[in-house]
């Protein structure tokens, strides 16, 4: 009898230490996966310089910008610098992501929209499509659409 109740001691005993190995076991994944590392992004290297201007916010400016970043990004880089813009854009199927408002200038106000030139000319793509180069010009106007 007295081997039985040894045994039976370890046998609890070794299912107790399992459980508990268990049981931490599985709390530790929850804690890890439950974490969140931040990953930091390598800074990049500014590429060149545009021209930009944007009626009624302010008149041109020299801006620098990096490897593929476009035309919308930059706004969004100006906004989040400076909340005066008031950037407000909408995500259209086809048409990629247009500005519907700036510089407390709203599209369909007086059947003018924003729209934007590069060196002069319009674009045929969304703000969100144009990749900017080295030595750009770009204005965005808030004017009658030509379409």
């Amino acid at each position: 009898m007295h081997k039985q109740f040894i045994l039976r001691t370890i046998a609890i005993g070794a299912l107790v230490l399992m459980t508990a190995g268990g049981l931490m076991f599985f709390s530790n994944e929850k804690t890890t996966s439950s974490v969140q590392i931040p990953v930091e992004q390598a800074p990049q290297e500014q590429t060149g310089d545009i021209l930009l201007s944007i009626d009624g916010w302010r008149g041109e400016q020299i801006v620098s910008i990096t490897t593929d970043e476009t035309a919308l990004e930059v706004l969004l880089l100006l906004d989040a610098e400076d909340p005066t813009l008031q950037l407000s854009t909408k995500a259209y199927a086809g048409l990629g992501t247009l500005v519907e408002s700036m510089a407390e200038q709203h599209n369909g106000t007086d059947n003018k929209y924003w729209q934007y030139t590069i060196n002069g000319e319009m674009p045929m793509v969304g703000a969100d499509a144009y990749v900017l180069h080295d030595g750009d010009s770009i204005q965005w106007s808030f004017a009658t659409s030509e379409f």
